[in-house]
């Protein structure tokens, strides 16, 4: 299912009580009242619908304001390939360098509520806003350095490594905390095969996988939903250093940083 921006009446966040998430609300400190004036209605996406598709036209940025969505790309052979899962207070529509056209299809994993933004609207404000320049640099930068975390997290880790780094982080990034305690606990959207082609596995890998874990009682995972068996195993074999669970969510990010490069 696709669904077309177009069309849609404008409001910005502030009226649908959404706005706690919205990126723009995050990170600019003035102006507010221009950039919702130019934003639609948040739309209410049901699961599987597609925000745009790989290879279209990059008309919107889109700020998602709740649920998740996923980031597929589909090589010219046909292989998937989930590179990125967007959530709450991410910015989607970004496209690489100077290309018009999107890399990747953005699809909801969950129902979502997006704000969109005509992207010519808002390039031509940010071209005199260096507020608005600052945000999507901002934005531009964290997609890069997770992008990049996640192909380390590929090319150099065993299986069991790789799911346990993308279990940690997906906690850390929607509870702002590494898991600290025996039955933390996290509903993940994604199905076996969502896993794998985030991961470089086949979905019978991720499986064995995942059963490994669950008998060593690190990890379960189990109708979308991750649990916390033993919180410092999880941890140390996703290359965090032991004592992150305990710091506050700045520090942890930044060791959830340095187990990329470790």
């Amino acid at each position: 299912m696709f669904v077309s921006a177009s069309q849609t009446p404008r409001a910005g966040c502030i009226r649908s009580g959404l706005q706690a998430n919205c990126f723009c609300h995050t990170h600019l400190s003035e102006g507010l009242p221009e950039v919702c004036g130019m934003a639609q209605v948040p739309r209410l996406l049901p699961a599987n619908a597609e925000l745009y598709r790989q290879g279209e036209e990059a008309r919107y940025y889109y700020l998602l304001l709740d649920g998740w969505v996923g980031l597929r790309v589909t090589s010219s052979d046909g292989a998937l390939c989930l590179p990125d899962v967007a959530l709450p207070g991410d910015l989607l529509g970004l496209r690489p360098g100077t290309a018009n056209v999107m890399a990747h299809t953005a699809y909801c994993l969950t129902a979502c509520s997006v704000c969109v933004l005509p992207r010519s609207e808002f390039d031509r404000l940010a071209a005199t806003r260096p507020d608005l320049t600052a945000m999507l640099s901002t934005a531009v930068n964290k997609a890069d350095e997770r992008m990049l975390g996640h192909f380390i997290n590929v090319s150099s880790r065993a299986a069991r490594e790789r799911v346990a780094h993308m279990m940690v982080e997906l906690f850390h990034r929607a509870r702002g905390q590494l898991p600290r305690e025996i039955g933390d606990n996290l509903h993940v959207p994604l199905t076996l095969a969502e896993i794998g082609q985030a991961l470089g596995l086949t979905s019978v890998h991720v499986s064995r996988t995942l059963r490994s874990l669950r008998e060593e009682d690190i990890l379960h995972f189990s109708r979308e939903r991750m649990v916390v068996g033993q919180p410092d195993a999880l941890l140390r074999l996703a290359g965090i250093r032991q004592g992150a669970a305990n710091r506050d969510s700045k520090e942890a990010n930044g060791m959830l940083r340095e187990s990329i490069v470790a």
